[in-house]
Parts: C-alpha cells; structure tokens; sequence
C-alpha cells in the first residue's frame, strides 16, 4: 500500500511453448548441420490500481490498463564447415520469421510486427602451433527488446516512481566482427 492510501495488484502471466530440432552430419568432404526452431510466447499482465476511500478500496480506471503481447518466431539454420590443411572455415546461414502483436486493452492501442529476417555467419580459424592462432568471425546479430521494455502501462514500485515501456521499440540488428 502507497503512503496516500493506494495500492497496486498487478500479476504477470507468461507463457513459453518451443520445439526444435537439429541435425549434425559429419560427412566425407564438410561437416553439415542443420536444423528448425519454432517458439510461441505469450505475456499478459494486468495493472490494477486501487485507492481507498472511505475504508474500501476503489479501482483507480486511469490508472488500470492490461497489456498482452504474443510472439511467434520460426526459424531454420544451415551451416557447413570443412578443413583444408590446417585451417577451418565455416559458413552458415539462419532465417527467422517473426509475428508479434502487443495489445494494451484499456487503451485499445495494438502494435503488430512480421518480418524475415537473415543472418549469415562466417569463420576462420588458422592455428600457427599448439599455443597460437588466429580466428576471424563474421556474423549478423539480432537484440530483441525485452517485454517488459515493450509494455506501455505504467507499473509502479512505490508512489514515487513508475516505469512504462515503449510498444514502438524494434529489434536491433548489428554485423559482429571478431578478429583474436
């Protein structure tokens, strides 16, 4: 219970269904793996805000919202590596298709995202002897915002501070270059 006679309830509900499925082929001329993902997720969480008056507590409507997000993302991978001498190379590629749709319900404000998205990857490694070499990695990386940084509903922890995510935040995409 705040100090001015308010309260909050607000329980979250997350939901996380996945299924994946790998090869690892060790053939004459490469090595080859493979594989598919698919993972549905779906978050919802109620913010009820109450305030006492005259000894019953009373829901504060605009303070009160729901926010419910669901995200589906399928994704398969193929990579290939082979030794030549002493060096290995490997490349390989990823596709992820992604469907997400946030929903704030008081609010009726719903934020919908689908996209195919690619990412290669590439490595070298040279050894020079038993206690040196040189590895070179090139891959595309995707950062995901997290789903409280999408939810737009304020939660509070005490009367002095709350905090509201932004349902307009994209995922970050970024070439990863490494050279050790």
């Amino acid at each position: 219970i705040f100090e001015n006679n308010q309260r909050s309830h607000q329980p979250g509900f997350v939901t996380i269904k996945s299924v994946k499925a790998d090869t690892d082929l060790p053939l004459n001329a490469f090595r080859l793996k493979s594989g598919a993902k698919y993972a549905e997720v779906t978050n919802d969480n109620t913010f009820r805000f109450d305030s006492l008056q005259n000894g019953d507590f009373v829901e504060i409507e605009n303070l009160t919202n729901q926010f419910k997000y669901k995200e589906k993302i399928a994704a398969l991978y193929v990579s290939a590596s082979k030794q030549f001498s002493k060096t290995t190379i490997e490349a390989g590629l990823r596709m992820e298709h992604t469907d997400a749709k946030g929903f704030t319900v008081t609010d009726g404000v719903t934020n919908q995202w689908k996209y195919t998205t690619f990412f290669p990857s590439l490595s070298i490694e040279q050894p020079f002897n038993e206690r040196h070499k040189l590895d070179l990695s090139i891959s595309r990386r995707i950062n995901r915002p997290s789903y409280t940084d999408l939810n737009p509903v304020r939660w509070y922890s005490d009367q002095f501070f709350y905090y509201s995510g932004n349902p307009n935040l994209v995922p970050e995409l970024a070439w990863v270059h490494s050279l050790t």
